[in-house]
Parts: C-alpha cells; structure tokens; sequence
C-alpha cells in the first residue's frame, strides 16, 4: 500500500535542518535525502575588503527597471546551467519577476542595489524583509534575495560590492543581521557567501522518489 502523498504524485520531499546537528542530519541521509539549500547568517559589519575605486553601487528606482529585470534573468540563466540544473521558466516568470522588483524599488523596507563598472550596470543584488522558518531568523534581519553580475564583470569585486552596500542599507534601516538562502551546489556562489562570512544555520534537504512510483507498485 503506498502513502497518500506517494499516490497523489507528491513525489518531491523536503526537510529543514539545523546545521549544527551532525546526527541528526545523518539519519536522513541515511533515507536518501541530499542538501540542496542552506540558509545562512551574519552580522552587518562592514566587509574587510574594500570596494574596487571602480565599481560604483547606487539604490535603484522605477527608471531601472529594465536593467533589473536582465540581470533578474540572468541569475536564472545562470542557475540553469551544471552542476545546479534548476528549471529556466523565462517567459513564464518574467511578470512576476517584473511585479516582485517593483515591489522591492517600491517599498520603504527593501531595495534593489545595483554595481556599475565604468558607467555599465553590471551587477544586481536585492534587500527585504528575509523569509524563512522563523526559528532560525536572527532578531533584526535583512533578506538578501536575487544577486547576480554578468559574465563578463565577475571577478573585479562587483558582488562583494554589493554585498557591502546591502549591510550598509541593513545598519542605516537599524537591523543587526543579514540571511540569505544558496544552492549548495552551486560551486560559486557557495564559497563566495561563507568567504564573506554568511554562515549556515539551516540545511534544505531532499529526496526524490522514483517518479514510476505511483503506478510501479505491488496492488494489494
């Protein structure tokens, strides 16, 4: 007999973990589950790093819109290709992509920062209010959601630039931490996060079962 979930075709199964519990993550391993998300923390001090002199970080408004939404679309591009593999729904989510960052350049509690390089918007990152189980959101917190620099601007300091400016917005909004989620399989924005000292407090893990499942079993 299947379970009611496996025979409606829920065949997709997510836990949330503390990060700190080694046992107790390893007991769902042991059912099959895998990391796919962490949610990670940090305090909003300044970076130790400073800004590239040529890399220039602004708040963005409803004239930007345009560029916000490329560079929306180009973190999903990005996050479609190996190792992460996540669907690239383009045309489908462009209006709600377009609708959310209105929101964001809208609000009087979140924003939409964008990098220039030598007067060319390179990069993107957004600030709100983050989202999450609220066990594991520090009091005070920022979200730091869609960030994203274009191919050919990566590796001047176009992300930790904005990263920088974000825990500004968070300490001038008088917020004391800064969380985030990533796909622990993407193999740059991983270390990239934990170097600017976002530490995981929460793991997503996964288990997807053999979509023949439903029809793939012993009758009763």
């Amino acid at each position: 007999m299947l379970a009611p979930f496996v025979a409606r075709g829920v065949l997709a199964h997510v836990v949330h973990l503390p990060a700190g519990d080694a046992a107790l993550a390893e007991a769902w391993v042991d059912l099959g589950f895998g990391r796919v998300h962490a949610f990670a923390a940090r305090d909003l001090a300044p970076l130790a790093r400073a800004a590239p002199p040529d890399v220039a970080v602004r708040e963005a408004t409803r004239e930007d819109l345009a560029i916000a939404e490329r560079l929306a679309d180009e973190e999903a591009r990005f996050h479609a290709r190996a190792p992460i593999w996540d669907a690239y729904l383009g045309d489908d989510t462009a209006a709600g992509t377009r609708r959310e960052l209105e929101e964001l350049i809208a609000g009087p509690d979140s924003a939409v920062l964008l990098a220039s390089v030598d007067g060319r918007d390179v990069g993107m990152t957004t600030v709100s209010e983050p989202s999450g189980g609220p066990l594991f959101i520090p009091d005070g917190a920022i979200g730091i959601g869609t960030t994203a620099v274009f191919d050919d601007a990566r590796g001047r300091g176009v992300g930790a630039a904005l990263v920088d400016r974000a825990l500004a917005w968070g300490r001038e909004h008088e917020r004391r931490h800064a969380t985030l989620h990533f796909s622990t399989a993407n193999a740059t924005s991983r270390p990239f996060w934990t170097g600017l000292g976002f530490t995981p407090v929460l793991w997503h893990l996964m288990r997807v079962l053999d979509e023949r499942l439903p029809w793939a079993h012993p009758q009763d």
